[in-house]
């Protein structure tokens, strides 16, 4: 049977944000990252589904409905949360694997944001978070410790999707005014380098006038 199946998600509070991220781990579990209204407060929350079973982990009071989230789990398990608010904070809450304490942190800041306020993260043994900003654009988790390895990747853009493969990183965005997609490459170093700028094309005669997405096979 090829058709899909729609389940409801049975939980204490509302979702009242228009941003959530999801993934599958390793166990097959359903992972989201959410905001819910419990009538008091707007919660930060992440969601796992396991066949019938939905269990809901507090993580922070988030008042900001603007926040856009990311949600990853690496190499090692553990699970990344990266937050950008609307105005422009950047904090990460990660949980390490077999914990069940999520531990914030307030990375340096990214300067000089992009209207449209866009954060993207990659996973695999050396995780990634991006945001469309002219300085401190992309962070990298190297030997536990998040470090800055690239400024602006792009001007103005809408949407943005990150990759990396063993030696480059790759973020496909598209242009905030004309819709245009282009593409930006540089090689990956595990600290922030001058000497390996970005490299920049556009696809001709494409364009996303509402969203786009890639992935790595």
């Amino acid at each position: 049977d090829d058709s899909w199946s729609i389940s409801n998600i049975t939980m204490t509070g509302m979702v009242n944000a228009s941003s959530f991220s999801c993934l599958i781990d390793y166990n097959d579990n359903l992972i989201i990252s959410t905001m819910l209204d419990d009538g008091s407060y707007n919660n930060l929350t992440v969601i796992t589904v396991n066949g019938s079973s939905v269990a809901t982990d507090f993580i922070a009071v988030e008042s900001d409905q603007e926040t856009n989230l990311s949600l990853i789990k690496d190499d090692n398990n553990d699970l990344t949360l990266a937050t950008l608010t609307s105005s422009g904070s950047l904090i990460v809450y990660e949980m390490a694997n077999n914990s069940n304490i999520w531990n914030s942190i307030l990375l340096t800041q990214p300067q000089g944001l992009s209207s449209a306020n866009s954060i993207q993260t990659f996973s695999g043994s050396i995780p990634l978070i991006a945001v469309n900003s002219e300085l401190n654009s992309v962070y990298a988790k190297v030997s536990g410790t998040w470090q800055i390895v690239a400024d602006s990747f792009a001007n103005d853009a809408h949407n943005f999707n990150l990759l990396k493969d063993d030696n480059n990183v790759f973020i496909f965005s598209n242009d905030l005014l004309t819709d245009s997609i282009h593409w930006s490459t540089m090689k990956f170093s595990e600290s922030r380098t001058f000497d390996t700028p970005w490299h920049h094309s556009a696809f001709d005669s494409l364009i996303a006038d509402d969203g786009f997405s890639v992935l790595h096979q």
